[in-house]
């Protein structure tokens, strides 16, 4: 009887171990499917993409800490700014005040032009060097200091808060590096963006029928 009780208590303590939920799992599954996101969007796969976005967000929503849904929620507008599509983050403003986080903040006021000096600090690293040019309106040292951000897709965040200031080989440089990663999405904002600022005939005809080719269903 003892050795029977004690395999049943040993049983319990093993399955305990193993089976166990794991505390936050709920924010790895959610910054899991938030990465699946960002890759699938910008390489517009739009099924993935709307299905890793919606699993992300049911995820952070198992707390009531919603700094996760406020990250996810920038993330989300940080990437539409990244191919040209404007957009106010209406959905991390109406967390704002819920969250109250100086980096939240700080990368909010990034992406909506409107960071200021003493939020630098609050960023995260890899964004301090850029947006310091920025704010000095010293941009072509903000194309090196983008071109520089080991994650593409934040380098793309960047580039397109001051894609006006590009010149034609940064502009280049920055859809030859979202081709190696197969970004057809950000591909297909930087040619239209390489179109408006051609002045040759010939080239925006080219770049006319690149984009018509990777937009086709064919």
């Amino acid at each position: 009887m003892i050795k029977i009780a004690l395999l049943i208590s040993t049983v319990f303590l093993f399955s305990s171990c193993s089976f166990g939920k794991k505390p936050n799992a709920w924010e790895s599954r959610s910054s899991n499917n938030v990465k699946i996101y960002t890759d699938a969007y910008l390489s517009s796969n739009d099924l993935i993409a709307r299905s890793s976005l919606s699993k992300a967000i049911k995820n952070a929503k198992q707390s009531d800490d919603l700094s996760s849904l406020a990250t996810i929620y920038l993330g989300e507008c940080a990437l539409n700014i990244s191919v040209g599509i404007e957009n106010e983050c209406s959905k991390y403003a109406n967390l704002q005040d819920l969250v109250q986080s100086d980096s939240l903040d700080a990368y909010y006021s990034l992406i909506r032009k409107k960071i200021v000096k003493k939020q630098l600090v609050y960023l995260p690293k890899h964004y301090r060097a850029f947006a310091t040019s920025y704010l000095k309106k010293d941009y072509k040292k903000a194309i090196e200091e983008l071109l520089a951000i080991e994650q593409t897709s934040s380098a793309l965040v960047c580039a397109a808060l001051i894609k006006d200031e590009l010149n034609r080989s940064s502009r280049e440089a920055v859809m030859k590096r979202a081709s190696v990663y197969g970004y057809k999405r950000a591909i297909i904002f930087w040619l239209k963006e390489m179109q408006m600022h051609s002045k040759s005939s010939t080239e925006i005809s080219k770049i006319e029928r690149k984009v018509a080719i990777l937009t086709s269903k064919e």
